[in-house]
């Protein structure tokens, strides 16, 4: 009876790291709705499975920029969910005849706007019949499944893009809305722009300060200053309140 009694104890649920601070841990994860499968395998492209922030749903994606433009809306507060894989949505080729295609996002905004993106690098679609299926879509049956469709490449979500994305997604499962209160007071004393690391100095503590630095620039409140969309957030950029007046 004792020896039954301590396998007892011994299999008491123990909380994690996560739930003791709050967060929710969800023990299984489910597929997402989804228009098609996708094969595990392929010759041309990896494929990845990656689990919603927020949810215990995870999209199959069929190749990492797929995956990073996922990520990059993610990442946008106002975005309200992502779908992979949306379809079949009819077109006609070049010779007339009657094809489906799955798109590979869906986006819905939370002003009610559906757009469906096909991701591709541009040098996948030097024939430009990507091109031709989207207008063909547009044209045809766009009313049916979405606002808008478009073409995304890596002029319009570039690797720094993907990295603001990355780290905000981090930043965000870890988000302490004191600190984030605290980091934007005292980023407002100041008459012009801070580097980074020197507000972080100020405000005590660099690790939970660049958290809930990422928060904010992540909620559009803090700005990070750069002459090129192209160059990345470093310790040593400058950053300053952004006025929403």
């Amino acid at each position: 009876m004792a020896l039954c009694q301590q396998t007892i104890e011994a299999r008491k649920y123990e909380p994690t790291i996560e739930e003791l601070a709050g967060f929710t841990v969800y023990e299984d994860i489910v597929p997402a709705p989804s228009a098609r499968k996708i094969t595990m395998k392929s010759s041309a492209s990896c494929r990845l499975l990656i689990c919603a922030p927020g949810t215990n749903q995870y999209l199959v994606f069929e190749s990492l920029f797929e995956a990073d433009c996922a990520r990059f809306f993610w990442a946008m507060k106002c975005v309200r969910s992502v779908q992979a894989q949306y379809g079949p949505i009819r077109y006609y080729d070049e010779n007339g005849v009657q094809r489906w295609h799955y798109v590979d996002l869906r986006i819905e905004f939370t002003n009610g706007e559906v757009v469906l993106f096909c991701v591709r690098p541009e040098e996948k679609d030097e024939r430009g019949k990507l091109a031709f299926l989207v207008e063909q879509i547009r044209n045809r049956e766009l009313k049916y499944h979405a606002n808008r469709i478009e073409i995304l490449t890596e002029r319009d979500v570039t690797k720094a893009d993907i990295y603001r994305a990355c780290e905000i997604l981090a930043a965000r499962r870890l988000k302490n809305s004191p600190d984030c209160v605290r980091l934007l007071e005292l980023l407002k004393t100041k008459d012009a722009p801070i580097r980074g690391f020197e507000l972080l100095d100020e405000f005590g503590c660099q690790g939970a300060g660049s958290i809930a630095l990422w928060n904010l620039m992540g909620d559009g409140v803090v700005e990070h200053l750069t002459s090129k969309e192209s160059l990345i957030y470093t310790p040593i950029s400058y950053v300053r309140a952004r006025s929403l007046s």
